[in-house]
């Protein structure tokens, strides 16, 4: 029995009954000549049906990036990175390919949609009129290749057409992003004003930027992983806010499990904290994680304090110790780093001007 054929709007739709199951698919009109020609195709697609090659699906792009955000990554990362895959998704990649049914889409169509990437201004005001970043083009093209992935590992399609793609980006000298941090007077003066902040604030900004902890490393701290005896604290674990509630996971990396040396002034401070939040597990269990977030953007400036992001008191910590002479081998362990390189990467305006006070120094010997 062959199967049959219509004409609908731009398309040609192909319905097929095969043991029981109707089978369907389709063509665009401006892929073949003429009607007998879409009709010779249907016949293929009705050979391909016998022979088990055609999987039957009728899911569009976007209704597949759904369940591949359901089930691959609401899991298995935070929420965070949840919005900021579906962030992507909505303003750039669904836009140009969310319409099309997972088998519809060909290496010719991701390759249209990479040029139409390149060819794509940013959506920030502070970079008007520049075209997106390589980095962020590798980023939408990852995803799309991901999904597509994770429907053909699912039967879905019978090829990533990712696959059959080259990503070809052209050379570009992107600039790299400023970190932001407090020099050596507004970390006195940070200090100094902290002392009018209640314990809950103050304890936990101080340990922030003496440690260098990220700050999903400061809410996974339980007493347990503080030696007051040696001064050392231990990084083994997250706490991070997932699908709404806070939960307890495992390190960024590998090499952020580390342990750490503190200041004697900071186990003081922890030491008397302690005893504000007995029957904690966690040492900063009474504290909100985005509230301090909050707290802190806005406490600085009319404090006279520039601002900067909660973030970067991990950048305060590191830059002051590289400025103060600590071997950047020391400073990358503290940070968790897997890498000297990235440490060096990361911090390279310091290193360049303390390159430059060496050279100085040469003419004092």
């Amino acid at each position: 029995m062959s199967g049959s054929l219509r004409k609908k709007g731009n398309k040609y739709e192909f319905s097929y009954m095969y043991k029981g199951q109707r089978y369907f698919g389709g063509i665009r009109v401006d892929e073949v000549k003429s009607q007998k020609e879409a009709k010779e195709k249907l016949q293929e697609f009705c050979n391909e049906v016998r022979k088990g090659l055609f999987i039957n699906t009728n899911f569009t792009f976007l209704e597949f990036a759904n369940i591949w955000l359901k089930q691959n990554i609401e899991p298995n990362y935070t929420n965070r990175t949840l919005m900021c895959y579906i962030r992507s998704l909505n303003n750039r990649i669904l836009p140009e390919l969310g319409n099309y049914k997972l088998t519809e889409i060909s290496p010719i169509v991701i390759n249209d949609f990479i040029i139409k990437l390149k060819s794509t201004n940013t959506i920030y005001k502070d970079r008007e009129n520049k075209k997106l970043s390589n980095g962020t083009i590798k980023k939408l093209y990852s995803i799309v290749r991901a999904i597509m992935n994770y429907a053909f590992k699912m039967d879905l399609i019978q090829f990533n057409p990712c696959s059959k793609v080259q990503l070809v980006l052209p050379k570009t000298i992107e600039k790299k992003e400023e970190i932001h941090f407090y020099n050596n007077d507004q970390y006195h003066l940070l200090l100094e004003l902290l002392e009018n902040e209640d314990i809950h604030k103050r304890t936990i900004i101080q340990t922030a930027v003496k440690t260098g902890l990220r700050r999903s490393e400061l809410f996974g701290l339980t007493w347990k992983d503080i030696d007051f005896k040696t001064n050392q604290l231990s990084v083994n674990k997250t706490r991070q806010i997932v699908k709404g509630e806070m939960q307890v996971l495992p390190c960024k990396t590998p090499s952020s499990i580390r342990t750490i040396s503190i200041p004697n002034s900071l186990s003081l401070i922890l030491q008397n904290y302690k005893q504000h939040t007995k029957g904690n597990e966690f040492v900063f269990q009474d504290i909100n994680i985005d509230s301090i977030t909050t707290w802190f953007r806005y406490w600085q400036e009319p404090h006279g304090l520039p601002r900067i992001k909660f973030h970067d008191l991990r950048h305060t910590h590191a830059t002051l110790l590289l400025y103060a002479g600590v071997d950047i081998k020391t400073i990358s362990e503290r940070l968790g780093h897997s890498n000297i390189g990235m440490t060096m990467n990361t911090y390279t305006h310091v290193l360049k001007e303390l390159d430059i006070r060496a050279s100085d120094l040469m003419d004092a010997i």
